[in-house]
């Protein structure tokens, strides 16, 4: 979206929060590789103001795309 490439400062974010299972930054100990690959699936990856602007509705997205 901003261009930010420094992964210090990448965030997932799940498209549809209704799909998500658990948090990428809390994978749960029962969690199979499978799992894990599964979930990365409904995630973006967006820098940390970026994912902050989705959330408070000043972003949108989709799958594949970020909208201003």
């Amino acid at each position: 979206m901003c261009g930010e490439s420094d992964d210090c400062c990448l965030e997932f974010h799940h498209v549809n929060k209704e799909s998500k299972c658990f948090s990428i930054g809390k994978i749960p100990h029962t969690a199979t590789l499978e799992d894990v690959k599964k979930e990365l699936a409904k995630t973006i990856c967006v820098c940390a103001n970026c994912h902050r602007k989705i959330h408070n509705g000043v972003l949108s997205c989709t799958e594949s795309k970020i909208i201003a």
